[in-house]
């Protein structure tokens, strides 16, 4: 079993194309909360026998802090149920699915701070010939969630964002990792005069969860 300790802020980039004149926007931010520790916890399941890609960071775990739109939400968790994946550990297409954020101690069955949903993507674990410089790209991305302020952002083009801490046991074909993230979105200008007013609102009303 290889390991990798390296501290990778994902890159979500978000392609939309608009007539209108646009500005790219930050929507959220979190740093790799399993960062620095020897054995981190994983983020991201690949099972190359099943076929199945998973991925969680459960509210008992801690340190993953939520930046959305200027208000920081700490010790957040993510759910993202199993993804179908057809392709083998040196890469391969994935199936739609939900990620989902809340914020610490919010159920699960309420609505998510911020959820993007995809409708398709591709996996390429050996990004660069290296495994720590892989990458886990989407399609057809929108989204949403109660931090947007009931706003939702549709049919973005892409987001993508790179592992780190991978492992991989050929015992079990299975890999693990961990991850940070950034999203950004381009919005008309409208849009983005609207997400910038949730910030400073976000701002004038900042709350620990």
């Amino acid at each position: 079993m290889s390991k990798v300790n390296t501290k990778i802020l994902i890159a979500f980039l978000i392609v939309v194309g608009f007539a209108t004149r646009t500005k790219a926007v930050t929507i959220m931010t979190f740093e790799d909360p399993t960062a620095g520790n020897f054995l981190p916890p994983p983020m991201f399941t690949i099972d190359f026998t099943a076929d199945q890609i998973s991925a969680e960071w459960s509210d008992a775990k801690t340190g993953l802090n939520l930046n959305i739109l200027g208000t920081i939400y700490n010790d957040a968790y993510f759910i993202m149920h199993d993804v179908a994946y057809t392709g083998t550990i040196y890469g391969g297409q994935t199936g739609g699915g939900t990620i989902k954020f809340f914020a610490d101690e919010q159920d699960s069955s309420t609505t998510p701070l911020i959820q993007f949903d995809f409708d398709s993507g591709y996996v390429s674990p050996y990004g660069f010939g290296a495994m720590n410089l892989g990458t886990f790209y989407f399609d057809g991305v929108s989204i949403s969630g109660a931090a947007l302020g009931g706003a939702v952002i549709e049919d973005e083009a892409c987001f993508s964002y790179s592992f780190a801490n991978q492992n991989y046991s050929p015992a079990t074909n299975i890999l693990t990792a961990t991850a940070a993230f950034t999203s950004s979105a381009a919005a008309p200008e409208p849009a983005t005069i609207f997400l910038f007013g949730l910030g400073a609102l976000g701002l004038l009303r900042r709350k620990s969860w």
